[in-house]
């Protein structure tokens, strides 16, 4: 929902529904932009409004993405939820945007500390099917850019109603079972997702398989601690194992030149007492990706990736890399060649 008002002195606002369903008005133009969440960085870049970010979070650190990183100002936040509002107050933003997930900071706290002053909105609803294309059309609406917003979404609307109208032959018996492996907080802890991030069901969906961790005890989608014995005994046909740069540093991302560090990275996984001796090592089907792409509006990329993996012949003809390349062309506005560098998913299906 979206209404604009102008006031007396004939000051323009805008009254927006956020991703909490909490209605926050704000005063336009939106100037000065405070976020904290790298996600929320990628979509102001994708709505081409960067140049309105006045301060970046501390755990934004993609350079080829952002190239002025240095030059901001950094908002500290810590891994427990500690934010430094003395800096945002005195930075005197015209907006905070925010992205409300389970185990990290309190939203509710953050109202608290900046309104009414400073508007804080909640952008991208983890528990939405089309939590990453709604959350960049609510994005557009707050910085008057939704022309772009849209041709973005129709982007990746297109992306998915290609692979979703193939997948739709597939017959139960032909969706495949797949454990995804999260990281959590160390690189060897074994953390998954449940579909109640309907994100995670949605990818399911569309590429034509089944989440075995659909329906474990989760703490809002995020299983923290997967139960190893329930894990060997489960049947599954194929591991997606998601890392964080931040873990396993030169392993896959934009900068990495080769597959050395995640040919060796793969073989760790398929050794893990958890995995050998499942269905999925047997035949050949675990595969490493960059969590970034499971966590960002960069999902479509992992969503050809995976339909590619998945069911090979059904998805010939796509080509993950010239979609990511249109990415990177197009909505982050960079001169960046994954020919030259880049490693997201290995081994490439």
């Amino acid at each position: 929902t979206v209404t604009s008002t102008v006031t007396d002195s004939g000051a323009k606002t805008i009254t927006v529904t956020d991703s909490r369903g909490r209605e926050v008005t704000l005063n336009l133009p939106v100037n000065r932009v405070v976020y904290l969440h790298p996600t929320l960085a990628e979509g102001l870049k994708i709505i081409d409004a960067w140049d309105k970010v006045i301060a970046v979070d501390n755990y934004t650190t993609n350079n080829v993405f952002f190239p002025n990183l240095g030059s901001l100002p950094v908002i500290a936040m810590t891994e427990s939820g500690t934010i430094d509002y003395e800096a945002i107050i005195t930075l005197q933003p015209d907006v905070v945007l925010v992205l409300a997930a389970p185990g990290h900071y309190d939203v509710d706290a953050m109202i608290a500390a900046l309104e009414p002053e400073i508007p804080v909105v909640a952008v991208f609803d983890i528990y939405a099917a089309d939590a990453w294309p709604s959350g960049i059309e609510l994005l557009g609406k707050i910085m008057q850019k939704e022309e772009e917003a849209q041709e973005f979404i129709e982007f990746c609307r297109n992306i998915e109603a290609n692979i979703g109208s193939k997948s739709l032959s597939l017959s139960d018996e032909e969706k495949p079972g797949i454990f995804i492996k999260v990281p959590g907080y160390t690189s060897d802890q074994f953390s998954s997702y449940t579909n109640e991030f309907a994100f995670i069901a949605n990818l399911m969906a569309v590429t034509g398989a089944v989440n075995v961790a659909a329906d474990l005890p989760s703490t809002g989608g995020w299983v923290e601690n997967v139960d190893m014995e329930w894990l060997i005994t489960q049947p599954y046909e194929f591991i997606m194992a998601t890392l964080w740069d931040s873990l396993n540093p030169g392993v896959l991302g934009y900068n990495v030149q080769n597959t050395i560090a995640a040919q060796k990275y793969h073989t760790e996984m398929m050794q893990l007492p958890a995995f050998s001796a499942s269905q999925a090592v047997a035949d050949g089907n675990l595969y490493i990706t960059d969590t970034t792409l499971t966590t960002t509006p960069r999902y479509f990329i992992l969503m050809e990736y995976m339909a590619k993996m998945l069911h090979p012949d059904l998805f010939a003809d796509l080509d993950p890399k010239a979609t990511h390349q249109e990415y990177l062309s197009r909505f982050m506005r960079v001169d960046f060649s994954l020919e030259e560098s880049g490693v997201f998913f290995y081994p490439e299906p």
